[in-house]
């Protein structure tokens, strides 16, 4: 037997005939381009469906804004889930871009709060914040504290990173608990299939 929130999405899902537009969130600083709109749309739907998602398109098109774009559209209700969630989003990225992802975040969308959960006295106080943000190794050492959080959205940046099944970062953020995860990456087959089934396989 189906709760009436499963009930609900098959009646939609069965009703469907093409991925609505959102209304663009007022508030986010920039002029997306006709495919990063696409983007925003198609990702607003899995996200109201309850399906994961990875974005992988070229370096340099925009994945980041289109990220962005999707939890503004959250944080604006423009974007609603299918059951109502009141938690953070968390960004995992690596070290090299944590503060990329904190300026653009800044430049694009300033309403989204984001919280840094770095250095050697990291706080897990995630309650004022919308976003949290922090990396691959950070996730991978704190995964038995992050792993019993409920996330709202959780995006994997350059999720390359844990494309090998069986390395231990892989497997530890596999264990994180999500409403909807998105993978991001322009590279999500590099040598063999397995890498991408695992990039799909954490979404």
């Amino acid at each position: 037997k189906l709760s009436n929130e499963d009930e609900d999405l098959i009646e939609r899902l069965n009703r469907f005939e093409k991925i609505e537009e959102k209304p663009i969130p007022e508030n986010l600083k920039a002029d997306l381009r006709h495919y990063q709109k696409e983007a925003y749309y198609w990702l607003s739907f899995l996200y109201e469906h309850r399906f994961g998602a990875c974005l992988a398109d070229d370096m340099g098109l925009g994945k980041t804004i289109q990220g962005i774009s999707l939890l503004a559209g959250i944080k604006e209700g423009k974007v609603r889930p299918s059951s109502p969630v009141n938690a953070p989003h968390l960004l995992i990225v690596p070290l090299t871009l944590l503060f990329n992802w904190e300026n653009e975040i800044k430049r694009f969308y300033p309403d989204l709060k984001v919280h840094l959960y770095t250095g050697v006295e990291r706080s897990m106080d995630f309650g004022k914040c919308d976003v949290v943000l922090t990396t691959y190794g950070l996730a991978r050492r704190d995964i038995q504290k992050l792993k019993e959080i409920q996330f709202n959205v959780i995006v994997f940046d350059e999720a390359q990173a844990v494309k090998n099944i069986y390395a231990g970062t892989t497997g530890a953020v596999r264990q994180l608990n999500g409403y909807f995860k998105l993978t991001m990456t322009g590279t999500p087959l590099e040598n063999h299939i397995g890498e991408y089934y695992s990039i799909l396989d954490l979404s």
